[in-house]
């Protein structure tokens, strides 16, 4: 029996769903991460640069339509209110 939907990609069972549950603080605690990570202009220019070369590397082009959401988030990060 499948444990998760292959449309939609929920669980099916208690224990699928459990597990999932069991590892959501770790998964919030990786995506606050990265947040901080892609707000840091440095660290966004490094990213930029990392997926650039990897990507040359294995001979693919970024597709045009990716570029301005990665540019636009990792460069130009939302400004963090700072007056609390």
């Amino acid at each position: 029996m499948k444990r998760f939907c292959s449309r939609c990609g929920l669980p099916l069972d208690g224990q699928a769903k459990a597990e999932i549950l069991s590892k959501e603080p770790e998964r919030k605690e990786a995506d606050a991460l990265m947040n901080r990570l892609i707000e840091d202009q440095e660290s966004g220019e490094i990213m930029i640069s990392r997926l650039v070369s990897i990507r040359q590397s294995q001979n693919q082009g970024l597709s045009p339509l990716f570029w301005p959401s990665l540019i636009g988030s990792l460069l130009n990060p939302p400004k963090q209110d700072t007056s609390s």
